[in-house]
């Protein structure tokens, strides 16, 4: 009836390689339970390898900056409410597949049309727009990651 846990590292040669992958999946975990005390979901099971969480297992240890960054970075898509997670969750799975509205679409099983009139939502949100496309998708891998520890 518990849900499962698995935080892991990249392997590597030998001790120096099994020291880092240590290293990282303790990483890991520590972003694991950053989102599993939030308002995240605290029953579902999690499989996090490091590549998946790299970028923000490199910004976690200063969260007061990382909450800094999200909250410029997204604005006001960085409030603490369904609409603005749906919103976070579109954006950033549309720009992780490349802006494909088509391919955003599968992956969250949605009509393209929703998926375009979530992310021309989102952009408008955003302070300085889509434009910086980095540092959005930075931010918005945090709040996935980070959840409320990093949201206003």
């Amino acid at each position: 009836g518990t849900a499962l846990h698995a935080a892991v590292g990249r392997p590597g040669a030998g001790l120096d390689g099994f020291r880092a992958s240590a290293r990282q999946s303790a990483q890991v975990r520590e972003i694991l339970a950053t989102k599993l005390t939030g308002a995240g979901p605290r029953g579902a099971a999690h499989w996090v390898h490091y590549g998946e969480v790299a970028p923000v297992a490199l910004m976690a240890g200063d969260l007061p900056a990382v909450r800094d960054f999200v909250t410029g970075t997204l604005g006001e898509l960085a409030r603490r409410d369904a609409r603005g997670a749906t919103l976070r969750e579109t954006l950033r799975v549309f720009l992780a597949h490349r802006r494909s509205h088509a391919a955003a679409a599968q992956a969250m099983n949605l009509h393209r049309n929703s998926v375009q009139y979530r992310v021309r939502q989102a952009a408008a949100l955003l302070p300085d727009g889509p434009a910086d496309d980095f540092n959005v998708r930075a931010a918005l891998l945090a709040a996935h990651w980070l959840g409320d520890a990093v949201l206003r």
